[in-house]
């Protein structure tokens, strides 16, 4: 672990992980918070262009904001779970909503985390740690998840 307490590039494997977001202000820092961790690095700027990128290259994590034109978080997260090559895929998101109602609804839709912007580089690459932690420890013991 690093000084910050999160996990190595020795004590666990490289993530690949595909960053979501329409404001290329946040999408740039997020991607340098993911990549200071060591990980790699894909991005999306909506969610139709995320789904796109997510069939072809099966992401370890998916990062993303909720609110986006074309595709928003909501309706990236659904497709996500309807598709059984997909479904597995941890996703967090990224959002300034503050209010239950938003954070019941991501939720009930299978999110498996969330992050307030604006970000916190700690809150961030928690978040990412625990949810790539628990995918890997899911596949390992032959789980998946619920669908």
């Amino acid at each position: 672990m690093d000084a910050g307490g999160f996990l190595r590039l020795n004590e666990v494997d490289v993530a690949h992980i595909l960053v979501v977001e329409d404001n290329p202000v946040v999408r740039m820092l997020a991607e340098q918070h993911v990549e200071s961790a060591g990980h790699t690095v894909m991005t999306a700027a909506d969610g139709r262009e995320a789904l796109l990128l997510a069939a072809a290259v099966r992401p370890d994590l998916i990062l993303s904001d909720l609110d986006m034109p074309n595709l928003d978080g909501f309706g990236l997260i659904a497709a996500l779970r309807a598709r059984a090559d997909l479904a597995g895929v941890p996703v967090i998101f990224l959002t300034a909503f503050d209010d239950m109602e938003t954070f019941h609804r991501i939720t009930q839709l299978g999110a498996d985390d969330f992050v307030n912007k604006p970000i916190n580089r700690t809150a961030l690459l928690g978040a990412i740690d625990r949810c790539i932690a628990l995918a890997r420890q899911s596949t390992a013991s032959g789980s998946a998840r619920p669908s």
